[in-house]
């Protein structure tokens, strides 16, 4: 039932790792689930918006409830604004509490100005390199 959800679903663990992730959210994110699984879901998340998930996060693993917040993605070479939803879940087999991650359409009208797509017709193209940031390179 997970990976037929027509919304884009990750289950992280205590640490923020991708523990499952569904067919909608590997497409989200630009890869196939089996290798997406096992990494932490944050190097997934713009540099400028990395620190406050990971706060969110670490408040919905302490019990303060379920967070919302608005983000930006970050995949093969651009950013895509969403909305991310966390909720903390227990489950009898587990030791540690899990996350699960809904990404919908960002709730607000508006976009922060950031890098755009890479479009054959841009002179400028853009990449992300999870351990580096965004790098620019002339077209």
């Amino acid at each position: 039932m997970f990976n037929e959800l027509s919304v884009p679903v990750v289950l992280l663990d205590h640490d923020g790792y991708v523990r499952r992730i569904n067919g909608a959210g590997a497409t989200q994110l630009g890869s196939a689930p089996g290798y997406l699984t096992g990494k932490p879901f944050t190097h997934f998340v713009d540099l400028r918006k990395r620190a406050a998930m990971q706060s969110w996060l670490a408040a919905v693993l302490r019990g303060d409830g379920p967070a919302h917040l608005e983000s930006r993605l970050a995949q093969r070479g651009w950013a895509e604004d969403v909305h991310l939803t966390l909720t903390r879940l227990e489950l009898p087999t587990e030791a540690q509490p899990l996350v699960l991650v809904a990404m919908s359409p960002p709730m607000s009208g508006t976009e922060e100005e950031g890098p755009a797509p890479w479009s054959p017709r841009s002179r400028t193209r853009w990449s992300f390199w999870p351990r580096g940031g965004w790098t620019c390179s002339p077209g």
